[in-house]
């Protein structure tokens, strides 16, 4: 099967939440349905209808799994692009120390305080439990 190539103007044409398009390292995505999914929200809407490679790359790469995240975006790809001009290089021995650094920084932020967040959920979600139930106490202790 031949590969449907696109235009810029053919990538503009698709930038609502019921028909979204995007181009990234030169492969076109219809990501109308994974839009409606995607983890960061509604942001994905910043990048439809351009080619959404810088985007993509500083916002993606300190997903762990790269291999997973290209998995997902071979799911909806139905194009590429009609003479495309990469901007900016993510496969160069500087970026690619660059992003392991930055990488690697994340990670052991993570790594070093996700207790942090778990704990403050659990306590504030105890907390709450609590509230409701003297609250409900004291409404059927005044009821009574």
């Amino acid at each position: 099967p031949s590969t449907k190539v696109f235009t810029y103007d053919d990538l503009r044409a698709h930038t609502a939440k019921g028909d979204a398009y995007m181009c990234i390292d030169g492969k076109v995505y219809d990501v109308t349905e994974f839009a409606k999914h995607h983890p960061g929200g509604d942001i994905i809407y910043n990048a439809v209808g351009i080619d959404a490679t810088i985007l993509f790359e500083t916002h993606h790469s300190m997903v762990p799994d790269q291999k997973k995240v290209r998995a997902v975006l071979d799911k909806y790809c139905v194009g590429e692009m009609k003479e495309f001009h990469r901007v900016a290089r993510f496969d160069t021995p500087f970026a690619k120390a660059l992003l392991s650094r930055c990488r690697a920084h994340v990670h052991k932020r993570v790594a070093e305080t996700w207790w942090i967040g778990r704990r403050w959920d659990a306590l504030s979600t105890l907390a709450l439990l609590a509230f409701f139930a003297s609250f409900f106490a004291l409404v059927y202790l005044v009821a009574t």
